[in-house]
């Protein structure tokens, strides 16, 4: 009995050792991405949003933020505005993207703005969300592109975004973190953990999506 106790006790504090770990380092890339960010003096010829599932095609509230920075942006610098993600609610016909051009359109009238969707429904996590972005931004020959997304989901989205696109290619990638409720510092926490036993793009994490919900 006191061996299984020993056994749980350390199990116990080496996970909590690996949570507060990983937390400290999404806090330090989303550190360095408004560092970097802050630098930048270069107009971008494209700008991205990474959105967030709508609860019931009605978007979160973490979704509002992103976007509303995601629409500054592109009317300022008069650039495409870039969302990507796929079907992934239940019983509604428009893509995840839609469903932010729909809101956005409604909520910041972006007459000036001009908002690309993606083409592929089957777009569901971040991995296929930076693939598939970064098909549109060669579409419109950006070499300068901003991805934005909520600060501590900002080391998935780099993860992935040098994963997928190399550094001393076109685009040139800046990173925009966005402020938002503390609450997602453990849900990005936790989803990062899991990439080790269910990798970006793997069948075991589009088994966890469907059984999450997240599909439409």
């Amino acid at each position: 009995m006191n061996t299984i106790i020993v056994i749980t006790a350390t199990v116990t504090v080496l996970s909590c050792l690996l949570f507060v770990s990983v937390m400290g380092y999404i806090w330090l890339v989303a550190r360095k991405s408004l560092s970097l960010w802050r630098k930048k003096s270069s107009r971008p010829n494209t700008v991205s949003v990474h959105t967030y599932k709508p609860n019931n095609s009605v978007i979160p509230p973490r979704g509002w933020l992103v976007l509303k920075e995601g629409c500054s942006l592109a009317s300022k610098y008069n650039c495409p505005l870039i969302l990507s993600v796929g079907k992934t609610v239940s019983g509604e016909t428009r893509m995840e993207s839609e469903i932010y051009r729909d809101g956005a359109c409604s909520r910041f009238g972006t007459s000036g703005v001009s908002i690309i969707t993606g083409g592929n429904p089957g777009v569901r996590e971040t991995l296929g969300e930076v693939s598939e972005t970064l098909v549109i931004c060669h579409r419109f020959d950006s070499k300068e592109h901003i991805a934005i997304g909520l600060t501590p989901h900002m080391a998935r989205i780099r993860l992935l975004w040098h994963r997928v696109h190399p550094e001393n290619q076109n685009p040139h990638i800046t990173f925009l973190p966005v402020s938002g409720p503390w609450k997602y510092w453990l849900w990005e926490t936790a989803m990062l953990c899991l990439y080790a036993v269910a990798p970006p793009g793997s069948k075991l994490q589009g088994l966890l999506l469907n059984i999450v919900g997240r599909k439409g």
